[in-house]
């Protein structure tokens, strides 16, 4: 049996008690984190020219916020756009799931008077089988939200169990709906407003292929991991064996929640910003104001430098746009001063206009650099809970030769030598440096073995994955006019596991996007009815919140 019908018959045979209730109450707190983005969407200039453009739309069902009833592909769209449109979502281990397994149930659970059991469950087999989808072609030449195509799947596979699929058609709706997966283009992604289709046209083809196979369509099994297919095609050595461990571990334990809008590479920065500017007004008796700051430094991994320097690549034609700013570390920065904070509201677009010089002369004194020990804490945290010298041994000599120089491609473009690579490996943990040499040495002494589809030894089953971190450390030192200086690492975003208050961050999320659209006593019962879904259902949920 393939890949796509091992998911097929997981996710058909998974039962509620299956699932460990810790599981549950993740699910449940990113329902209300995509709630808030929507909301945050929804007073957006992108939001709403998504929202005029289905005007002519009517149907069984609404979109979120705004309470249009609409046709529930319409309200899909809507709804995937307005919580893409921000980068003001939640990530995993590894993808940005919340836009297609959150929204795909909120809108067939009204079509189909679903259970709140069945929508929570559907949620969750969603953010399974997308999130090993990102962890399959992590070695490839996307990254993060551009791993668009997993949205194929995971809007696959939350409507085949709400239409209640079988094993072999849910298997079909899976293999239809990878057989053209979307790609997106560094231009419109990181430039310009087509960013806030991402997710939507992605999750439109995943809904439909679950349709077309209820009607008897089929697809072939083999997509996913046969030659020539979905990973052979999108990454530089395919990894299928992490698909491994369904209903053993769980990528939904690795959820984290953006408490800031933008990539979440920016969030220990402005977390760290924040820390010093409430010592600053604590010492100084006063706000710091833009006026105030002379500098900002800020070291951080290769994963940051690389999301900066993109965003510097694609900002010519409009350096304010929001979508440019979500992946700029020095002007997302600049709003944090400015705002003493960054919100929604921040990345307004008449704001933006009216603040445009302001903001790019605070952002040109924010200076951003690379910081190889912190670049060692990103992979030395990955390495302990998933042991990345076993991962390479999955992997042939060929695979890992293809690998290596498309990356240093990658890391050349960027401004990294080969000599920089050699002179700072010893940022990496001395264990796996060592456990690496030994998986190489023994490919360099059987070059001829290969690793046989089925043959995999890796589990991802036998990984914690309620200990795994995903830190993205930053250092930042501020200096002000008049002789305060001040540093902070956070290595954690808040939000994320391993982070202080999580739940709160969520609930302060919902309540600060949601108090631009309705009343206080509306945003605590909305707050109130995710708490226990379960038992208060979609539907007055949904009457909470829409506007």
């Amino acid at each position: 049996m393939g890949i796509a019908g091992e998911v097929a018959r997981w996710m058909v045979e998974l039962e509620w008690e299956d699932i460990p209730e810790r599981i549950i109450a993740k699910a449940k707190l990113q329902l209300l984190n995509v709630l808030a983005s929507l909301h945050a969407g929804y007073h957006t200039e992108e939001g709403r020219a998504v929202l005029r453009s289905l005007a002519g739309s009517s149907g069984p069902v609404r979109a979120v916020p705004s309470g249009q009833s609409m046709h529930h592909l319409d309200a899909l769209c809507a709804d995937a756009c307005l919580s893409m449109v921000l980068d003001y979502d939640d990530y995993l281990f590894l993808g940005h799931t919340g836009h297609s397994a959150v929204n795909v149930p909120l809108v067939l659970g009204e079509m189909l008077s679903s259970s709140p059991r069945e929508l929570l469950a559907a949620q969750i087999i969603a953010n399974e089988v997308a999130g090993r989808m990102g962890a399959a072609v992590a070695l490839g030449p996307r990254n993060g939200q551009m791993w668009s195509y997993i949205h194929h799947a995971g809007g696959a596979c939350a409507a085949a169990r709400l239409l209640g699929l079988d094993a072999e058609r849910a298997e079909q709706a899976l293999a239809i709906a990878l057989y053209q997966p979307n790609l997106a283009l560094f231009p419109g992604f990181m430039g310009g407003q087509a960013k806030t289709a991402t997710a939507a046209w992605p999750v439109l083809t995943g809904v439909r292929s679950a349709f077309l196979a209820r009607e008897g369509l089929r697809g072939e099994p083999s997509i996913i991991e046969g030659p020539r297919g979905f990973l052979a095609e999108f990454a530089f050595a395919g990894a299928p064996f992490m698909f491994t461990g369904l209903g053993r571990a769980w990528v939904t334990d690795t959820i984290a929640f953006k408490p800031y809008p933008g990539c979440a590479y920016i969030d220990t920065s402005v977390d760290a910003l924040l820390q010093i500017m409430g010592r600053y007004e604590s010492e100084r008796g006063e706000p710091l104001s833009p006026q105030r700051v002379e500098a900002v430094e800020v070291r951080a991994s290769v994963l940051t430098m690389r999301m900066n320097e993109l965003s510097r690549d694609f900002e010519a034609s409009d350096p304010l746009a929001p979508i440019n700013i979500n992946f700029s570390i020095p002007k997302s920065l600049a709003l944090a001063i400015m705002d003493g904070g960054l919100s929604g509201s921040s990345l307004a677009g008449k704001r933006l206009r009216a603040d445009g010089a302001r903001i790019l002369d605070l952002a040109r004194r924010i200076d951003l650099r690379h910081d190889w020990e912190l670049t060692g804490k990103v992979v030395g945290s990955l390495d302990d809970a998933l042991g990345f010298a076993d991962v390479l041994d999955q992997f042939t000599l060929r695979q890992l030769t293809r690998t290596a120089l498309s990356l240093r491609e990658h890391f050349s473009a960027q401004g990294f030598s080969l000599q920089d690579m050699r002179e700072r490996r010893e940022a990496l943990p001395t264990h796996l440096r060592r456990d690496i040499l030994k998986v190489l040495g023994g490919k360099l002494i059987h070059p001829m073995r290969e690793t046989v589809p089925g043959g995999y030894t890796y589990d991802l089953g036998g990984v914690d994955m309620d200990a795994l971190r995903l830190p993205f450390p930053a250092l930042v030192t501020l200096r002000s006019t008049d002789g305060f200086r001040d540093s902070a690492q956070v290595d954690i975003p808040y939000g994320a596991p391993g982070s202080d208050d999580t739940d709160e961050v969520v609930r302060e999320k919902f309540r600060r996007e949601a108090s631009r659209s309705l009343p206080e006593d509306r945003i605590e019962k909305a707050i109130a009815l995710v708490g226990d879904f379960e038992t208060s259902g979609l539907m007055p949920l949904l009457d909470a919140c829409c506007v």
